[in-house]
This record gives structure tokens, sequence and C-alpha cells, in this order.
């Protein structure tokens, strides 16, 4: 599904999506053209202007428990600051 079909379901127009985010209309039709070639931050931020949220699943090669992963993944890389 499409960023415009997901902003035609709530029914909201263009101009007030762009309102929600802090941006013109213009910006949003190429928000909408450009995904998903789009920044996380930019797509999350339209997402909220419709109402909805971003859900991350990870899916792996193989079963694992969560007690498996570190508590902050970055530290088994040494890349925590």
């Amino acid at each position: 599904m499409t960023l415009a079909q997901m902003r035609a379901l709530t029914g909201l127009p263009q101009k007030e999506v762009g309102r929600r985010m802090g941006v013109g209309q213009a910006r949003v039709s190429q928000i909408e053209r450009d995904f998903p070639n789009l920044n996380y931050a930019v797509v999350d931020n339209y997402i909220r202007a419709i109402g909805g949220r971003i859900e991350f699943t990870a899916v792996g090669g193989q079963d694992f428990a969560a007690s498996e992963i570190a508590e902050d993944p970055r530290a088994q890389y040494g890349t925590r600051r």
C-alpha cells in the first residue's frame, strides 16, 4: 500500500497532512511520490500526521529467544557511545 493510499483511507487531504507535519502540500505530494526512498524520520512524521504509527518486526534466519539479545545490541559490535 502506498502512502497516498493510506492517506486516502483517512480522508485527509494533502494540505491537512502538510499542516500536521509542518510542511506545505507540495512537500506532502513529493513524499508520497518518493516513498519508499525516504528516511525513517520523514516516513514516521507522515504516518503520525495521518494518525498511525510504525511498528517493526524482525524475522531472523533461525529462532532465537529475546533473552539471547543483548540489552544494547550495539555493545556487541563496539559501537556503543
